[in-house]
């Protein structure tokens, strides 16, 4: 992985099934409209497993967890996953922002079976 800002100062890093992912609490909670409470937010980078023999970078400083787990539990970073094997269909407010890449991506088979492996895991992860 890279060794940006976000990367050196990890709060927690974590692979998983070829992805590479480190979480960093920004420190700006804020709270939301629709949910008038107080969430936390983290900084995150992920690295996808390789689609044609190159990995995929998203980055970004909008991550919320569920306050269900910790912040650094197993289910918030299969969270993280879910969010960033999100395609086309699913959704339409990502994609505006994705870079070339990220899109080939969001459209490839194994972001598609990412997401079925995420899926699954999180069903089988008992509550």
């Amino acid at each position: 992985m890279k060794k940006d800002k976000i990367v050196r100062d990890a709060d927690v890093t974590w692979s998983w099934h070829g992805f590479d992912v480190a979480i960093r609490f920004n420190r700006h909670g804020k709270v939301t409209a629709h949910t008038a409470i107080l969430r936390d937010y983290y900084d995150y980078v992920v690295l996808t497993p390789p689609v044609n023999g190159k990995r995929v970078r998203f980055t970004g400083n909008d991550f919320s967890p569920s306050p269900l787990y910790a912040w650094d539990a197993p289910e918030t970073m299969l969270s993280l996953l879910g969010y960033i094997t999100v395609q086309e269909g699913d959704t339409e407010e990502f994609f505006a922002k994705y870079t070339t890449a990220q899109t080939e991506w969001a459209n490839s088979f194994e972001c598609e079976q990412a997401a079925w492996e995420v899926q699954e895991t999180m069903e089988a992860t008992p509550e």
